[in-house]
């Protein structure tokens, strides 16, 4: 089971981890629970920054239940093991964590910066299970796009990081200023959009928000002129 995902765009409030139970070392959290007739114990981990972890012990033999994480064994015994087990998951994110509207801090600041200066929200129009959590960000006069928020594997644009996933936006530019404002450091051509018009900013704050706002800024106003050429 890829519990990792049940925690997809929430944020804990750690503040209540140890009102629901947990106890805490180093700034790292830690529960643990009984359960299927105390014949599992359920160990969750959460650690400085945030992230969750857990695996479900076999009290008989002390050694973790990796049954759980077989998807092929979705029925039985082992199916009622990992539905127990998510319950526990699931009541931990709704006590203890905060939804969010994207994974990453920065880009949920943004989205509330470009909420505080235009009045505009992100929509997600993807039905595909996989890109579902991509937000469009729309210039209200005219419904075009002037970002794209995506959480999508590092090593589309460096190939070494594999397996590590980012926010990132796709934001329109000067195309006459292209060269100079890709660095291939966290401003890459964009990925899945005209790489001659749109780069794609990594939101892992190696930049500062002011610094991707102004990029924000120029896509909106880009798109904005589109409206004013059609009425003049």
């Amino acid at each position: 089971m890829k519990y990792k995902e049940l925690f997809s765009s929430y944020r804990v409030i750690k503040d209540k981890l140890l009102d629901y139970g947990f106890t805490c070392f180093s700034d790292v959290y830690t529960y643990t629970k009984d359960f299927m007739n105390d014949e599992f114990q359920a160990l969750i981990i959460i650690d400085e920054h945030g992230e969750i972890d857990g695996k479900v012990i076999e009290k008989t033999f002390d050694e973790e239940y990796h049954q759980i994480e077989n998807e092929s064994f979705r029925g039985g015994f082992v199916g009622a093991v990992r539905e127990a087990y998510q319950e526990i998951l699931l009541d931990i994110r709704d006590k203890c964590f905060k939804k969010e509207i994207f994974i990453s801090d920065q880009a949920n600041r943004l989205a509330m910066l470009i909420k505080k200066r235009y009045d505009e929200s992100p929509d997600f129009p993807f039905a595909d299970p996989h890109i579902k959590n991509y937000g469009v960000f729309r210039y209200s006069g005219n419904d075009k796009w002037y970002g794209l928020v995506m959480n999508i594997n590092k090593s589309v644009f460096i190939k070494d990081k594999k397996d590590v996933f980012v926010d990132v936006i796709n934001v329109r530019i000067d195309e006459n200023k292209r060269e100079e404002i890709i660095n291939y450091q966290n401003i890459f051509p964009s990925y899945h959009m005209n790489k001659q018009k749109w780069i794609s900013i990594i939101l892992d704050d190696s930049l500062s928000d002011e610094e991707v706002m102004t990029y924000i800024d120029y896509s909106r106003n880009f798109m904005m002129s589109k409206t004013s050429k059609r009425k003049s």
